[in-house]
């Protein structure tokens, strides 16, 4: 009986799940262990399909680079006494106070990231005005070269702090081999923001022999790994290739990511996001790339579920002139809601890009009632941990003829 099915399933993903955990490395993972990345993104995709019930052999697997592959990366300054040091935290026992793990190597961070980490440090160590309360340091680093350095300090910044920050900004340009305007340095403190260069970098993704760019800000989502962030964007556009009849109904669009790279397979495309920052970014990405057909709006999924379904205008959007025929979502941890989960239903074409497949698979769990799913793909994007990103594009059931691959009832 379906009881019976979905125990047996349970029990082979937390079986799966549990062979699998001893493959990764333990928290905070700051070293790169090539020899070990075979085996773990093999366990990986094993979990993933007992988890979405689905064959090991038909998922997708996009492999991240085993070294060098994060071009972000936040780091705790950790003070002891004269010493100064990078820090990151692992887990804790319950209770406990989790300690801080000196960073002595990052080789899964980027290399223009690690050209700029270890001078930096040496530069700031014994320079008063530049370690006084300095609380963390963050690295965004971009594909083609660019780099924004962050500081964070518990104490209002001067002018002292600016001029050896700008001091600091042109030696440091040089200890990378990099071009002064290539490389922001911003000092943050409570209500005080000073940005040397940008608050921003440039960033080039290629996909499909297309070009694209991102304004990535500082302070605002964006992938971690960029070489993984090239393979989600190529899988999205290639399952969505041949669905320009209708129109894209994106939520949780963020800077436009997925929006950018997906406008050329649709007639036109309504991006929604709540956030006011990612917005402003989005709409900035779409004007660089010229997506003429499409259009951001700040709005919760609420609103539009609402405005959608009265057929009404909106916030300068006539919910009218569109045919939407595919929606793409790319959730928070949480998943989808129950509103949305409803929402995403009513539409032909479902791409589901997740950052939690136990969340994925709740919500699948509801939309596999009306939906099948024709591609699954599994995206590295956090190699030697637990952590799986993925992607599924379903099709609704009554567009479908024998469903030789269709998702098993629970």
């Amino acid at each position: 009986n379906s009881r019976a099915v979905r125990r047996t399933m349970q029990s082979n993903t937390a079986r799966a799940t549990a062979n699998a955990s001893a493959t990764f490395l333990k928290a905070p993972v700051m070293r790169a262990a090539p020899e070990t990345y075979a085996k773990q993104l093999e366990e990986k995709r094993k979990v993933l399909a007992a988890l979405l019930r689905w064959p090991t052999e038909h998922i997708q697997v996009h492999e991240s680079r085993p070294t060098h592959y994060r071009a972000r990366a936040e780091f705790r300054v950790w003070h002891a006494q004269e010493k100064l040091f990078y820090a990151m935290f692992g887990s804790a026992e319950p209770g406990a106070r989790p300690a801080p793990v000196q960073v002595e190597e990052f080789t899964i961070g980027s290399m223009l990231m690690n050209a700029l980490m270890v001078p930096l440090m040496e530069h700031i160590k014994d320079n008063h005005t530049m370690r006084k309360k300095l609380f963390q340091c963050n690295f965004h680093t971009t594909v083609h070269g660019e780099a924004m350095v962050t500081m964070v300090y518990h104490r209002k910044l001067d002018q002292a702090w600016q001029a050896e920050a700008e001091r600091i900004r042109n030696t440091l340009a040089e200890d990378a081999g990099m071009s002064r305007d290539a490389l922001s340095l911003i000092g943050r403190s409570k209500k005080q923001k000073i940005v040397l260069g940008d608050d921003f970098v440039l960033e080039k993704f290629h996909v499909d022999g297309a070009e694209y760019t991102y304004k990535q800000f500082e302070g605002c989502f964006s992938q971690p790994n960029a070489g993984m962030c090239q393979h989600m964007l190529k899988w999205a556009k290639e399952v969505t290739r041949n669905l320009q009849g209708g129109d894209l109904l994106e939520l949780y669009c963020g800077n436009g990511n997925f929006t950018v790279a997906l406008a050329s397979n649709f007639r036109s495309c309504l991006a929604t996001e709540i956030s006011k920052r990612s917005v402003a970014a989005a709409k900035d990405n779409i004007a660089m790339n010229d997506a003429t057909n499409v259009e951001v709006v700040r709005m919760s999924s609420e609103e539009f579920t609402e405005a959608y379904h009265a057929g009404t205008t909106v916030k300068g959007v006539d919910m009218t002139g569109y045919n939407f025929t595919t929606v793409l979502v790319d959730p928070p941890r949480a998943g989808l809601d129950p509103d949305t989960e409803k929402l995403v239903c009513e539409f032909d074409n479902i791409v589901y890009v997740s950052c939690n497949p136990h969340t994925l698979r709740k919500n699948l769990d509801h939309i596999s009632k009306t939906h099948i799913i024709r591609h699954v793909a599994m995206f590295d994007q956090f190699p030697y941990t637990e952590h799986t990103e993925c992607g599924v594009f379903l099709v609704k059931k009554a567009r479908e003829g024998p469903a030789e691959d269709a998702l098993p009832e629970p």
